[in-house]
C-alpha cells in the first residue's frame, strides 16, 4: 500500500465539470474533493477546450508557479475537435464539427477563415491530435498525481485517445454515455445532469482513483 499526500485538487474541463453548472448542481469532481476532505480549485468552463485546460496546467505549474502545495489532478477530458484562439485581447473557444461549415462558434466570423486554411476533416484531426498530445505532454511533465476522465464519446480518435490516457481504460463508458444509459433525469434536453448523475459518476471516479494508485482513499 502506497502513501499519498495531496494538499488540494486542482481541476478543469467544460460545463459537465463546472462546480454549479445550474442552482444547487454540485459537479463530480467538487465532490470527490469534499470527500477527500481537500480544497478544490474548480477552473472548468462551459464549452471549454481541453486545449484550454493545457494552457491553464501549464501556466499553473510552469509559467506562473505560485503554489508549493501538492495537487490531485482531475481532468475532464472534453471534445477533441474543441479550440481556443487568442482574438481581440481574449482567449475565445469553439467547436470544430465534422462539417466545418456547421460548426458552432463563439466568434462565427472566423468560420470562414479557417475553411479557408484547412479542408474539413484535415482540420478536424490536426486539431484533435493536437489536444491530445499537447495534454499528455504538460501532464507528464509537471509530474503530479493526475487522472484524466473521460466525459465524452471520442469517436475515431478513441485509438489515440486511449494510448495517450490509459485512465480511460479504467473507464467502462465516458460520463455523457454513462448518463444517457441511466436512470438519469436531463436538466436541459439530453445533455446536462442532475446531482444524482454527477454523485454516482463521482463514485466511480473515485474507485478508479484508488485503483490507479494501489490505496485506499
Amino acid at each position: 500500500m502506497e502513501d499519498r499526500k495531496w494538499d488540494y485538487v486542482w481541476t478543469a474541463g467544460c460545463s459537465h465539470s463546472v462546480k454549479e453548472f445550474a442552482p444547487g448542481l454540485k459537479s463530480w469532481n467538487n465532490r470527490i474533493a469534499d470527500r477527500l476532505k481537500l480544497p478544490c480549485k474548480n477552473f472548468a468552463l462551459s464549452g471549454g477546450s481541453n486545449m484550454r485546460i493545457t494552457r491553464l496546467l501549464e501556466r499553473d505549474f510552469i509559467l506562473e508557479k505560485k503554489d508549493d502545495r501538492t495537487p490531485l489532478i482531475l481532468i475532464g477530458c472534453t471534445e477533441f475537435t474543441r479550440v481556443e484562439l487568442y482574438l481581440i485581447h481574449q482567449w475565445v473557444g469553439f467547436s470544430v464539427s465534422s462539417d466545418l461549415g456547421a460548426s458552432t462558434t463563439l466568434l462565427g466570423k472566423i468560420d470562414k477563415y479557417l475553411k479557408a486554411i484547412y479542408p474539413n476533416q484535415e482540420f478536424r484531426k490536426h486539431v484533435a491530435l493536437h489536444n491530445i498530445f499537447m495534454l499528455k505532454a504538460v501532464l507528464d511533465y509537471i509530474n503530479y498525481d493526475y487522472l484524466v476522465v473521460p466525459m465524452f464519446d471520442y469517436k475515431e480518435f478513441t485509438g489515440v485517445a486511449n494510448a495517450s490516457f490509459p485512465d480511460f481504460l479504467l473507464f467502462s463508458t465516458p460520463y455523457m454515455q454513462f448518463c444517457r444509459r441511466g436512470p438519469y433525469i436531463s436538466i436541459d434536453e439530453g445533455f446536462h445532469y442532475g446531482n444524482t448523475a454527477h454523485e454516482d459518476w463521482s463514485e466511480i471516479v473515485y474507485e478508479r482513483l484508488e485503483k490507479k494508485f494501489n490505496v485506499e482513499i
